[in-house]
Protein backbone atom coordinates (compact mmCIF):
# COMPACT_ATOMS: atom_id res chain seq x y z
CA UNK A 1 0.00 0.00 0.00
CA UNK A 2 3.06 2.40 0.79
CA UNK A 3 4.25 1.97 -2.51
CA UNK A 4 1.29 2.63 -4.18
CA UNK A 5 0.50 5.84 -2.18
CA UNK A 6 3.83 6.91 -2.98
CA UNK A 7 3.71 6.51 -6.90
CA UNK A 8 0.15 8.47 -6.61
CA UNK A 9 1.88 11.50 -4.80
CA UNK A 10 4.81 11.08 -7.37
CA UNK A 11 2.60 11.04 -10.41
CA UNK A 12 0.17 14.07 -9.09
CA UNK A 13 3.71 16.59 -8.24
CA UNK A 14 4.50 15.56 -11.84
CA UNK A 15 1.06 16.44 -13.35
CA UNK A 16 1.65 19.72 -11.55
CA UNK A 17 4.78 20.38 -12.65
CA UNK A 18 3.92 20.04 -16.32
CA UNK A 19 0.94 21.92 -16.16
CA UNK A 20 3.20 24.86 -14.76
CA UNK A 21 5.78 24.56 -17.10
CA UNK A 22 4.18 27.16 -19.80
CA UNK A 23 3.08 29.27 -16.89
CA UNK A 24 3.89 33.07 -17.10
CA UNK A 25 5.46 35.07 -14.68
CA UNK A 26 2.99 37.04 -12.40
CA UNK A 27 3.72 40.63 -13.08
CA UNK A 28 3.50 43.38 -10.57
CA UNK A 29 1.06 45.86 -10.09
CA UNK A 30 2.30 49.43 -11.90
CA UNK A 31 0.33 52.98 -11.35
CA UNK A 32 -0.41 52.72 -15.38
CA UNK A 33 -3.49 50.03 -14.49
CA UNK A 34 -5.76 52.33 -12.93
CA UNK A 35 -5.19 55.02 -15.11
CA UNK A 36 -7.14 57.97 -14.24
CA UNK A 37 -6.77 56.98 -10.43
CA UNK A 38 -4.34 58.98 -8.40
CA UNK A 39 -3.62 57.83 -4.85
CA UNK A 40 -5.62 59.67 -2.40
CA UNK A 41 -8.53 59.79 -4.74
CA UNK A 42 -11.19 57.01 -4.67
CA UNK A 43 -12.12 56.21 -8.37
CA UNK A 44 -15.33 57.91 -10.02
CA UNK A 45 -18.22 55.22 -9.55
CA UNK A 46 -20.57 54.37 -12.64
CA UNK A 47 -24.01 54.93 -11.73
CA UNK A 48 -26.61 52.54 -12.60
CA UNK A 49 -29.20 53.54 -15.38
CA UNK A 50 -32.57 52.78 -13.95
CA UNK A 51 -35.00 51.99 -16.76
CA UNK A 52 -38.69 52.02 -15.92
CA UNK A 53 -40.40 48.76 -17.00
CA UNK A 54 -42.13 50.74 -19.82
CA UNK A 55 -38.59 51.12 -21.38
CA UNK A 56 -37.63 47.79 -20.64
CA UNK A 57 -40.60 46.53 -22.48
CA UNK A 58 -40.27 48.85 -25.51
CA UNK A 59 -36.20 48.22 -26.11
CA UNK A 60 -37.42 43.99 -26.05
CA UNK A 61 -40.24 44.88 -28.24
CA UNK A 62 -37.59 47.36 -30.74
CA UNK A 63 -34.75 44.53 -30.98
CA UNK A 64 -37.58 41.63 -31.44
CA UNK A 65 -39.74 44.02 -34.17
CA UNK A 66 -37.71 46.45 -35.25
CA UNK A 67 -34.05 46.38 -35.41
CA UNK A 68 -34.05 44.01 -39.06
CA UNK A 69 -35.19 47.60 -40.74
CA UNK A 70 -34.30 50.41 -38.71
CA UNK A 71 -31.11 48.94 -36.53
CA UNK A 72 -30.12 48.98 -33.11
CA UNK A 73 -29.93 52.42 -32.41
CA UNK A 74 -32.86 53.84 -34.77
CA UNK A 75 -30.46 55.15 -37.92
CA UNK A 76 -32.36 53.37 -40.68
CA UNK A 77 -29.58 50.86 -41.12
CA UNK A 78 -30.66 47.67 -40.32
CA UNK A 79 -29.12 44.06 -41.45
CA UNK A 80 -33.10 43.41 -43.67
CA UNK A 81 -33.33 46.91 -45.00
CA UNK A 82 -35.07 46.07 -48.14
CA UNK A 83 -32.48 47.37 -50.89
CA UNK A 84 -33.75 51.60 -52.18
CA UNK A 85 -35.78 51.98 -48.97
CA UNK A 86 -35.79 54.94 -47.39
CA UNK A 87 -36.23 54.37 -43.88
CA UNK A 88 -35.91 57.33 -41.56
CA UNK A 89 -32.93 58.12 -38.90
CA UNK A 90 -34.97 58.25 -35.44
CA UNK A 91 -31.28 58.97 -33.80
CA UNK A 92 -31.28 62.72 -35.63
CA UNK A 93 -33.28 65.60 -33.45
CA UNK A 94 -34.97 67.44 -36.76
CA UNK A 95 -37.01 64.14 -37.34
CA UNK A 96 -37.95 63.51 -33.55
CA UNK A 97 -38.99 67.50 -33.88
CA UNK A 98 -41.02 66.57 -36.64
CA UNK A 99 -42.92 63.24 -35.75
CA UNK A 100 -45.45 63.48 -33.67
CA UNK A 101 -46.40 60.61 -30.86
CA UNK A 102 -50.18 60.12 -32.70
CA UNK A 103 -48.30 59.55 -35.95
CA UNK A 104 -45.88 56.88 -34.13
CA UNK A 105 -48.76 54.98 -32.82
CA UNK A 106 -50.80 55.24 -36.04
CA UNK A 107 -47.55 54.26 -38.34
CA UNK A 108 -46.84 51.42 -36.10
CA UNK A 109 -50.45 50.15 -35.58
CA UNK A 110 -51.41 50.23 -39.27
CA UNK A 111 -48.04 50.36 -41.12
CA UNK A 112 -46.64 52.78 -43.85
CA UNK A 113 -44.82 52.22 -47.36
CA UNK A 114 -43.21 48.83 -46.63
CA UNK A 115 -43.34 48.50 -42.82
CA UNK A 116 -46.09 46.46 -42.06
CA UNK A 117 -48.78 46.76 -39.44
CA UNK A 118 -48.00 45.24 -36.31
CA UNK A 119 -51.70 46.40 -34.69
CA UNK A 120 -52.72 42.44 -34.79
CA UNK A 121 -49.49 41.56 -32.90
CA UNK A 122 -49.08 44.84 -30.61
CA UNK A 123 -51.31 46.14 -27.43
CA UNK A 124 -51.36 49.63 -27.27
CA UNK A 125 -49.23 49.55 -23.83
CA UNK A 126 -46.97 47.97 -26.13
CA UNK A 127 -47.11 50.22 -29.02
CA UNK A 128 -47.14 53.20 -26.34
CA UNK A 129 -43.52 51.74 -25.01
CA UNK A 130 -42.11 51.19 -28.65
CA UNK A 131 -43.08 55.24 -29.16
CA UNK A 132 -41.42 56.07 -26.25
CA UNK A 133 -38.07 53.92 -26.82
CA UNK A 134 -37.95 55.86 -30.55
CA UNK A 135 -37.63 58.70 -28.61
CA UNK A 136 -35.39 57.83 -26.56
CA UNK A 137 -33.07 56.61 -30.32
CA UNK A 138 -32.26 60.55 -29.80
CA UNK A 139 -29.86 62.17 -27.80
CA UNK A 140 -31.06 64.93 -25.53
CA UNK A 141 -30.33 68.30 -27.19
CA UNK A 142 -27.21 70.08 -25.70
CA UNK A 143 -28.02 73.03 -22.95
CA UNK A 144 -26.57 75.83 -25.39
CA UNK A 145 -29.06 74.62 -28.34
CA UNK A 146 -31.95 75.25 -26.46
CA UNK A 147 -33.53 78.85 -26.68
Amino acid sequence: MGNYRAFVILYTVSLVNIGCEDAKPVRTWQPSDHVGYTQGSPPPVQQPTQMTAEATIGRVLWQRHCTGCHGDMGQGKGTMTPPGAIIPNFSEPSWQKRADEASLHRIIKEGKNLMPAFGTQLSKTHIKALVQHIRRLSPPPSPSATP
